[in-house]
């Protein structure tokens, strides 16, 4: 396949990577811009915005669509592998319905797994009774079934970086859902329209709410769904784990783009039909090509502004291997970042080592040689299951004395010597443009052209000594605002042996930063507080 550039700079102002449908199709304008690093919020240089959204956004924080009246579900989740596990694995009955179909749909979901519906249902204080008197087995299941069975929707991509985070996150976390495509009706017809937003993943709740954007779907879930717990309740842990929230990001996301975008021979095949499944999953392989160059032509327009460039790609492959090796040694004895349960920052490192790194052939490869059992944790992340075969003795808890293994300072120090000085750039800018702009009432769009994930201002900086191209997006310090805000919140004690761990590994500085207008999200924007 031959790459032309796109007929736009690199920041895509107007029709760049627009999907044009083959007749009769229906993918126009579907988002995948869900990358750190690609989206509107990596601005090129001088810090202009990457595409504009197709329409202006009311200031409302939630939007319900005109299905709100659909009935909440009253199925009891469970997981294999809980603190309660009362049933032998000899009366475990299949996990799935007779005439269901397993596309699509979450196995955790109840009505597929039936031996202990009483576990979560306990954990989460709802009434326990018999299986038989809460869980109805659906004879069948259509594509666009809504029913209290299923009373979330994920609509997302297996292509796609931000949605391998909360797939990961629903699963491990026992919520029933099913996950569809961006090409399904529903979300052209309703979801799109209530969030005014193309991106994805989206995630629909079963009043009707729609919520966009992976951070904001962690928090609405968090609230609703709160054990087992995402945050480890440690406060070093907690501490590591918010910071990973966003340097998780900056670490991998060029990388994942690197791997994806500049090892074509190696990953076209895969990778361009499975964009091309996302729009029209039952397409011809040259209708899956069509749509798959659409997007590759749409990532070759944004070369420029992620700095990609020969000096820069052997620091991105050496980033990866450090990463993976740090890893690899980590996972030999703990199964998740923290200890036995899944963090926050185990789903946040999803979107980097799942959604491109372990699928895409190129560093799916490398991944499986030089670190396989990242790989496994990867595989693992993707099952309800708490406990793996490989830690079936392992406490499913967080470390406990807020330990931390020897290996997470060495990833957070790594994280913080090649990224926290474009946060530290990235704050002064954007109080510099809140200066200016004192003026704008609580809840203006930072961006008036409607940008989601607005960057505020464009610099220079330098990974290991390699000029690259950075934008001041309002999003990332959004992302960061969350976590210094839990940190301010805390004891003394606590604060103090948290800016020892951060000053052991060169980052105390992050936990100074300061903005001079809180953010916020109204609809699915970036605004002033």
């Amino acid at each position: 396949m031959r790459l032309t550039p796109s007929a736009t700079s690199c920041c895509g102002a107007s029709r760049a990577g627009r999907l044009e449908p083959l007749s009769g199709g229906g993918a126009r304008g579907f988002g995948f811009d869900d990358q750190p690093g690609t989206s509107n919020r990596a601005a090129a240089q001088g810090g202009a915005g990457l595409g504009p959204h197709p329409r202006p956004i009311a200031e409302t924080a939630e939007r319900t669509s005109p299905f709100h009246e659909r009935p909440r579900g009253t199925c009891t989740p469970t997981r294999c592998g809980s603190r309660s596990w009362s049933q032998s694995p000899e009366k475990t009955p299949s996990r799935r319905s007779p005439g269901s179909s397993r596309e699509g749909v979450c196995v955790e979901d109840s009505q597929y797994f039936r031996a202990a519906p009483a576990i979560l249902a306990e954990l989460r204080g709802f009434p326990i009774g018999p299986a038989e008197e809460r869980i109805q087995l659906p004879q069948e299941r259509r594509a666009e079934d809504m029913s209290s069975e299923t009373p979330y929707v994920l609509y997302g991509s297996h292509a796609s970086y931000a949605t391998a985070k909360s797939r990961s996150y629903l699963r491990k976390k026992a919520i029933p859902f099913v996950e569809r495509l961006p090409s399904a009706k529903r979300f052209r017809e309703h979801v799109r329209p209530t969030s005014e937003n193309h991106r994805i993943p989206q995630l629909e709740a079963p009043d009707g709410t729609v919520v966009q954007d992976t951070t904001a779907i962690f928090d609405f879930l968090e609230e609703r769904f709160p054990e087992p717990a995402a945050y480890p309740p440690g406060p070093r842990q907690q501490l590591v784990a918010r910071l990973f929230e966003v340097l998780l990001d900056a670490e991998l996301g060029r990388v994942a783009w690197h791997y994806r975008w500049n090892f074509m021979d190696e990953n076209y095949g895969f990778v361009g039909r499975e964009f091309g499944r996302s729009f029209r999953p039952q397409g011809t392989n040259e209708e899956l090509d069509h749509y798959g160059d659409i997007i590759a032509e749409r990532m070759e327009g944004k070369r420029a502004g992620l700095g990609d460039s020969p000096a820069l790609r052997p620091v991105l492959e050496q980033i990866y291997f450090e990463v993976l090796d740090i890893l690899e040694e980590h996972f030999t004895t703990q199964p998740y970042l923290f200890g036995g349960l899944p963090s926050i920052a185990d789903h946040v490192l999803m979107g980097s080592l799942f959604g491109h790194l372990a699928r895409d052939p190129e560093p799916s490869r490398l991944m499986k040689t030089r670190a396989p059992r990242v790989f496994r944790w990867t595989e693992h992340m993707n099952t309800p299951e708490i406990q793996s075969p490989e830690f079936a003795e392992a406490p499913m808890d967080y470390l406990p004395d807020d330990a931390l293994p020897g290996t997470i300072p060495t990833l957070l120090r790594l994280c913080i010597a090649d990224s926290a000085a474009s946060l530290i750039r990235s704050a002064e800018i954007y109080n510099t443009w809140a200066a200016e702009h004192d003026d704008l009432p609580p809840r203006s769009l930072v961006s008036p052209e409607g940008f989601d994930e607005a960057v505020v201002g464009g610099f220079e900086g330098r990974l290991r000594g390699v000029s690259v191209p950075m934008g001041a997006s309002t999003y990332v310090l959004w992302v960061l605002q969350r976590g210094l805000d839990w940190f301010a919140a805390q004891s003394e004690a606590d604060r103090k042996a948290g800016r020892e761990l951060l000053a052991t590994c060169g980052g105390e500085e992050l936990l100074d930063i300061a903005l001079r207008r809180r953010l916020t999200r109204v609809g699915s924007r970036m605004a002033v507080v």
